[in-house]
């Protein structure tokens, strides 16, 4: 496992490219504590409280950001990669599948933000198998904790392992009894229930949970409407075609799988079954299909986990299924093709070539080596070509920031950036640090937004051209208090446009202008 681990984490370091935008989401929230700020009551949460919170712990640790999220995501993806070893060991006995197995999952290549994704449903598993071992009140209590872990790193990641949990239970304890089976399951969701309150009490103090679930409602509406989720089809695309054999496979291995355990599984809950805990697996694998939305390359690798557990176990159930020799041979060739097309499919979808080629392990370990550092070095820099694309135009601008503003300062960014915050190393304003599409654009958020910005204005506005239009519209009230207190002071080029700087009017005045830029640094900020 632990070898596992490590080599897990070496390749994601030598492999590390530019981070996507995407991942910062989270880490404008652990930045946003870290400045003092309460989630839920001083800026919104989608609901990933301890994905966030996480960050900030590392963060408040090791300050340049790119080498903290690196340091957490690689650190959880090797856990992640360990245990799914671990439990692919336990439930095929065969070294070679589970390293194969595991391989696959590693060069996947899920995205760095996604480590909650493979990270709680493997350790769900692990103690789900250890829990039906000896299935005892303790043990319970602590499938209700894992549980409640991952509805705090995601909502919707408790849903899923809730959903797995009680199949496990179901399926493990049926043979005992339907008595059984009510009294346990009732023990279960009242421990995760007890688990989870802390959390809706505070929520409840802060905004009021009615608040809070249309907030989640709007966040969740706008994303799929982005977002969607759709069947797709070939396109004669190799990446895109290969996108869509894997979204395909995740359907198919459940299905298999349920057929196989119809047909092989002995008595559930007879000594050394696997049974329930591969029905959780399956009912983890159908959940998590849910992750598989528009842009699938995104998301692809979000769901690997319990697929690969699921692979690893048909493969070697049906290798070793007792049939006629023709019927075997023929099993068997099958299995290595379905293997092979997943190989490949794996490759050309999330260009494993590229990747590996960023390692230099091909140079040998003097290659190795200097690729470590590089990859050390990048990491600290402040222009870092590990950024994303559409953080580098604007670092001028996040150097300006430093010299010539508090560090108690807010942006407010008309748009989607969230880097943006980390890198200049302030907060978001109006505790929203999205305004495009359908986010926060309700009556009820815009008008906490302007209250929020009454007690705490924002320096600083951002606004890109190709947004002007959008933000005029569909956030016309606040639209309407940036043009009355902001006046424009620089633009910058965007990643696809101009971006327009503007500061709080009468802000710029009795400061010399920054010498770098030649813009105004700012003043003082009226009491609070």
């Amino acid at each position: 496992m632990a070898l596992v681990g490590a080599a897990t984490f070496a390749f994601r370091w030598l492999s590390l490219g530019a981070f996507p935008n995407d991942h910062f989401d989270h880490v404008a929230r652990a930045r946003q504590v870290l400045l003092g700020e309460w989630p839920v009551r001083d800026f919104t949460d989608p609901g990933f409280l301890l994905t966030y919170l996480s960050s900030a712990a590392v963060h408040a640790v090791v300050e340049p950001p790119l080498l903290a999220e690196t340091l957490l995501f690689a650190s959880a993806l090797a856990v992640a990669a360990a245990l799914t070893f671990r439990l692919a060991l336990l439930a095929t006995g065969s070294l070679p599948i589970s390293l194969g197995a595991v391989a696959l999952q590693v060069l996947a290549y899920p995205r760095p933000y996604s480590y909650p994704k493979l990270l709680l449903y493997a350790v769900a598993i692990t103690v789900g198998w250890w829990a039906i071992e000896r299935l005892t009140v303790r043990r319970l209590a602590a499938l209700a904790g894992v549980t409640a872990l991952a509805y705090y790193f995601r909502h919707d990641h408790g849903v899923y392992v809730g959903i797995g949990c009680l199949v496990l239970l179901g399926v493990h304890l049926w043979p005992q009894g339907l008595a059984r089976v009510s009294r346990t399951v009732a023990l279960y969701l009242a421990m995760t229930t007890a688990a989870v309150l802390p959390h809706l009490a505070y929520v409840h103090w802060a905004i009021g949970l009615g608040t809070y679930i249309d907030v989640a409602r709007g966040y969740n509406r706008a994303e799929m409407s982005l977002n969607p989720y759709e069947f797709p089809w070939f396109a004669l695309s190799i990446p895109g075609d290969a996108l869509v054999v894997l979204f395909w496979i995740y359907w198919i291995l459940p299905i298999l799988a349920i057929v196989t355990l119809r047909r092989r599984a002995p008595r559930a809950g007879a000594p050394g079954d696997t049974t329930a805990t591969m029905a959780m697996v399956i009912a983890l694998a159908v959940a998590v299909n849910a992750f598989l939305r528009d842009p699938l390359a995104a998301r692809a690798a979000d769901a690997a986990m319990p697929h690969t557990l699921l692979g690893a176990w048909l493969f070697a159930t049906l290798w070793r299924w007792p049939v006629p020799h023709f019927q075997r041979l023929a099993t068997r060739s099958a299995l290595i093709v379905f293997t092979l097309l997943v190989t490949a499919a794996i490759a050309a979808a999330f260009d494993t070539r590229e990747k590996l080629l960023r390692t230099r392990v091909w140079r040998g370990p003097a290659g190795v080596a200097a690729r470590w550092a590089e990859v050390g070095r990048e990491l600290r820099r402040d222009d870092s070509a590990l950024m994303p694309d559409s953080a580098r135009a604007l670092v001028p601008f996040f150097r300006y920031v430093q010299r010539c503003s508090s560090p108690d300062d807010r942006i407010l960014y008309v748009g989607y950036q969230p880097e943006m915050y980390v890198f200049a190393g302030r907060g978001f304003a109006g505790g929203h640090m999205t305004f495009y599409g359908g986010y926060h654009a309700s009556p009820e958020e815009q008008a906490l937004t302007l209250e929020r910005l009454a007690r705490s204005p924002a320096p600083f506005v951002l606004v890109p051209s190709s947004m002007r239009d959008h933000f005029d519209e569909v956030f016309a009230p606040l639209a309407e208090y940036v043009g009355e207190r902001y006046v424009p002071i620089a633009a910058v080029p965007g990643d696809h446009d101009a971006i327009e700087i503007l500061a709080e009017r009468g802000r710029t005045s009795g400061r010399p202008s920054d010498p770098a830029t030649g813009w105004p640094c700012l003043t003082p900020g009226p009491p609070v």
